[in-house]
């Protein structure tokens, strides 16, 4: 029966739905663009009106068999067995021998008929793809897309699928306009650079392979790998509405917290005579936090990426350094304040004198980084007299006023509330104290070898700081995992699409030697 089922499916997905737009708008998808007959080609080359259209007729194709094969009881494997044969008719169509498109349109409609929550992972990528390129943001998100599932849908069939259709992508992309035997395979496959039959359309589709491959292959390895282990220790946990809703809540808030760094950032360029509005700000906080972390020591590459992102010139860059040691100071000193708090939580004895004299260690140190802050230009003497001159004319000597002191602590703040939302969403309650001192004990700790993003040590270090709280490290392992995929993953990934469109443009705006 699942045969017969497969073998109907595959002729339902080689409808040519690419027809129907090429007649209706008069154009041959294969011979403009990129020469592929799918939905982003389309969108490029003749419109959005086109390109929706497509997407929703390819959708359907793999959309209508799943959910009618649900309806008549097939089971969870045999309705992924359906949804690989949908996406092979598209790809692979047997009503001629022309090629057919690279079939994400109708892998989404496949996946949202099997479970709809798998659809996050490439849907963000595919919005994400208009400022990367659509080529590297799709390898992301249908290659990466398995390791989604292990998280979101740990399953057999779940695999299967979403497996099977990152290998269809990846044959495809191989095939390409030319075939296997063309040069450049490995290129295809993660930027889907092809030969264009005419010249390529005006936005840029993929990233050039050369400078740019470094950056997200941390990303591409690690985020999976993390999904991964986050998806191996809640095996049996399952995510209720109100664990969902406080994990979105969770992400909101570390949004916010990114924002509030922004402006910081802002506020200190303004000094400086430089105006960006909010938004510039933001997309540089994301930057700065994101992809600059996933740089051994990324905290010291912050302001250059910051500066880089926002593109308002050099002066821009010690207002980025200002900011940075700001937020510094700020988790310095929150820290500390948790810590002492926490201190007096306890039973009088060497532990809680030992966590309040260290607090108040902390609460020093960001008083000191908090003043520096404002006097900058005061350290340029210790600046080697070659760069002295230059630093001088970077750095920004803006005092800390009110709004500053709001920004620090709203970003700090927010960062803990992050924490403590997602402890919360696992059932695990502390005091706000502790939440704030076992987050900023993380961070300090994670920057102190110069790993990525204080990768394995920021998250030992929470996973510590939680069992001297009472919280057994079998029960703070998931939450942790999960809080580290809000904190530092998910701004990650906004840092590398807004860092790319920033790359892009200024590879546009180059002028040709």
């Amino acid at each position: 029966m699942i045969v017969v089922a497969a073998l109907v499916t595959w002729w339902i997905g080689s409808l040519p739905a690419v027809r129907l737009v090429e007649r209706l708008w008069g154009i041959d998808l294969r011979q403009v663009g990129t020469g592929n007959a799918g939905a982003g080609n389309a969108t490029r080359s003749i419109g959005l009106r086109a390109g929706a259209t497509l997407a929703v007729l390819d959708g359907f194709k793999g959309l209508i068999p799943v959910v009618v094969a649900r309806q008549v009881g097939f089971s969870a494997p045999s309705l992924a067995v359906i949804g690989l044969a949908a996406v092979a008719g598209n790809n692979w169509p047997v009503w001629r021998r022309d090629r057919g498109g690279r079939g994400l349109a109708t892998s989404a409609g496949a996946v949202v008929g099997f479970a709809p929550w798998l659809i996050l992972w490439p849907g963000m990528w595919a919005v994400a793809g208009w400022f990367i390129g659509g080529g590297v943001a799709g390898f992301i998100g249908w290659g990466l897309l398995p390791a989604f599932a292990v998280w979101f849908e740990p399953s057999s069939a779940a695999l299967l699928l979403t497996g099977g259709l990152g290998v269809m992508m990846a044959v495809r992309r191989a095939q390409g306009n030319s075939g296997l035997e063309a040069p450049d395979v490995l290129r295809r496959i993660v930027f889907d650079d092809d030969p264009r039959p005419v010249e390529a359309p005006s936005r840029p589709l993929a990233i050039s392979l050369g400078r740019s491959l470094w950056l997200p292959a941390l990303l591409v390895v690690g985020f999976p790998t993390y999904l991964w282990l986050a998806g191996s220790r809640a095996t049996d946990l399952t995510l209720a509405a109100g664990t969902v809703a406080l994990l979105l809540a969770a992400a909101l808030t570390e949004l916010g917290a990114k924002y509030a760094f922004g402006a910081l950032y802002r506020q200190g360029a303004r000094s400086a005579g430089v105006e960006m509005s909010p938004w510039t700000a933001f997309r540089a906080a994301l930057v700065g936090t994101g992809v600059a972390r996933l740089i051994p020591a990324g905290g010291v590459v912050t302001p250059v990426a910051m500066a880089w992102s926002a593109n308002k010139g050099e002066r821009t860059a010690g207002a980025a350094v200002r900011a940075t040691v700001l937020s510094y100071g700020g988790l310095a000193g929150a820290t500390g304040i948790g810590l002492v708090w926490a201190s007096l939580l306890h039973p009088p004895g060497h532990a809680a004198r030992t966590t309040g004299l260290t607090g108040l260690v902390l609460v020093a140190l960001g008083a000191v980084l908090i003043g520096l802050g404002g006097r900058l230009r005061h350290l340029v003497h210790l600046v080697p007299s070659r760069w002295r001159q230059r630093v001088r004319a970077v750095l920004v000597d803006h005092s800390v006023d009110r709004r500053a002191w709001g920004l620090i602590a709203t970003r700090t703040l927010l960062e803990a509330a992050t924490l403590g939302l997602t402890l919360i969403a696992f059932g695990i309650s502390m005091a706000p104290s502790q939440v704030v001192a076992a987050f900023g004990v993380s961070q300090i700790v994670g920057g102190l070898p110069g790993s990525p993003g204080g990768l394995g040590v920021t998250e030992a270090g929470l996973i510590g700081v939680l069992v001297l709280f009472g919280i057994p490290a079998a029960v703070a392992t998931t939450p942790v995992l999960t809080f580290r995929i809000i904190s530092y993953w998910l701004p990650a990934i906004g840092g590398l699409a807004f860092g790319g469109h920033a790359y892009l443009n200024r590879r546009e705006a180059r002028p040709a030697s």
